[in-house]
């Protein structure tokens, strides 16, 4: 029995960014979350897809300008299926609305204008003395 230790972790230039994880991020963007069981594509779905963490990927983008866009490509593409889906009944509208407000759309209505100029007035009634 030998007794070397076995290294621990993963091997030395695994979380590496290649060329080929950049080509298997375009594939998974480009209909891969579709063969990976996913109804839109994610961040999330993405390391998974590339065995790797969420934390991994965020760091890979902010490292290379090529694989940032990929990242930016699939918050676009989900923000488009979720649209089209949920108008189409295909998404639980609910759910959808939950998501759609990482996109920056709300279902809140602000009737105030930067000026002021709309902002709500009371309207007292005055009821006549008989």
């Amino acid at each position: 029995m030998s007794d070397k230790k076995r290294p621990v972790g993963r091997p030395l230039g695994s979380s590496k960014l290649t060329d080929e994880v950049i080509e298997c991020a375009w594939a998974y963007l480009k209909g891969g979350y579709k063969e990976q069981g996913n109804a839109v594509p994610s961040i999330a779905g993405l390391a998974f897809a590339l065995g790797r963490s969420r934390e991994c990927v965020y760091e890979w983008a902010r490292k290379n300008e090529n694989f940032s866009d990929i990242l930016k490509a699939i918050n676009t593409a989900q923000e488009m299926l979720l649209i089209d889906n949920t108008l189409t009944g295909e998404f639980n509208a609910p759910f959808a609305k939950l998501l759609m407000t990482k996109h920056g759309y709300t279902d809140k209505v602000d009737n105030t204008s930067s000026d002021g100029s709309l902002s709500p007035t009371v309207i007292k009634l005055v009821v006549p003395d008989e």
